[in-house]
């Protein structure tokens, strides 16, 4: 029984590990891309299929609660982050406040320019943000109320 629990968490590390490898190659391949010129996609592509089997990887040598805690943490918690989301838009319509006057300068500032792809990079990122910050709130939660 040890052996094979060893060899498990031996095989969901080494998933973890390659996951954040294939992480930081796509970092490094996007900031050379900045520097350099040229397309960081092909890289992007492979890191990106490499992680996502890696994840799955490391997902299937998980124990049974965390499994659970993940489902629960992503169906609630981006559940959650999206509501948020919705009442800032909600908001901003009743209030009077242009939604560009919020993504403009967030797409000038870290997407280039205030252009249709970067104010659609901004838009994406921070729907995805708050999904991720709502998943990490109720994973935590869960975790620490099941554990």
């Amino acid at each position: 029984m040890t052996t094979a629990l060893h060899t498990k968490n031996r095989r969901k590390l080494f998933f973890m590990f390659a996951t954040f490898a294939l992480g930081v190659v796509f970092g490094l391949s996007v900031v050379l891309t900045n520097v350099l010129g040229g397309s960081a996609l092909p890289i992007a592509l492979i890191c990106a299929l490499g992680g996502f089997i890696c994840t799955l990887g490391y997902f299937a040598n998980m124990d049974e609660l965390s499994q659970r805690a993940h489902y629960v943490a992503w169906f609630w918690g981006a559940t959650v982050g999206l509501g948020v989301l919705g009442l800032g838009l909600f908001y901003t319509m009743f209030a009077g406040v242009s939604v560009s006057d919020i993504i403009t300068p967030l797409a000038e500032r870290y997407w280039g320019g205030a252009d249709v792809r970067g104010g659609f990079a901004a838009g994406v990122s921070i729907a995805l943000s708050l999904q991720l910050a709502g998943a990490i709130l109720w994973w935590a939660g869960y975790w620490l109320r099941k554990r």
